[in-house]
């Protein structure tokens, strides 16, 4: 097995120095924003409304807000206190976290974290209007 890891990460090194820009005489770590391809959604689920909403939403989020969106907290890492001061896209309950540590907590357990951490979620931020639904 260590000779196949060797042999994979030796193959992915050839693949990454043959790459275009990996060569001498380009700078290590420059982007060319210019040839990205242009981010946009499918049009299948895509209408004026919905992409009117989601920008108006957008423009009213701290650049915080829209970092936390990017981020997975954890139940065992954070508290729904700690959710007030970092605002995240979602908090991942279940694995190898449990409310309080305790892998057996009871049902109503679970739901009173979930629901403390939907209180906090759902309170309106300075920047950002709420949705109660």
């Amino acid at each position: 097995m260590p000779q196949f890891r060797l042999a994979a990460c030796v193959s992915f090194l050839a693949l990454a120095m043959a790459s275009p820009g990996a060569g001498a005489g380009t700078a290590s770590g420059l982007a060319h924003p210019a040839i990205w391809p242009r981010a946009a959604s499918p049009k299948v689920i895509t209408d004026a409304k919905t992409e009117a909403f989601i920008t108006g939403l957008m423009a009213q989020m701290s650049v915080e807000e829209k970092v936390g969106q990017t981020i997975q907290g954890d139940i065992a890492s954070m508290t729904p206190d700690d959710l007030r001061a970092h605002p995240l896209g979602s908090i991942l309950a279940g694995g190898n976290s449990a409310p309080d540590g305790d892998n057996r907590a009871p049902a109503e357990k679970w739901l009173a974290l979930t629901n403390a951490y939907r209180a906090v979620a759902m309170e309106a931020r300075p920047a950002t209007p709420r949705s109660r639904s």
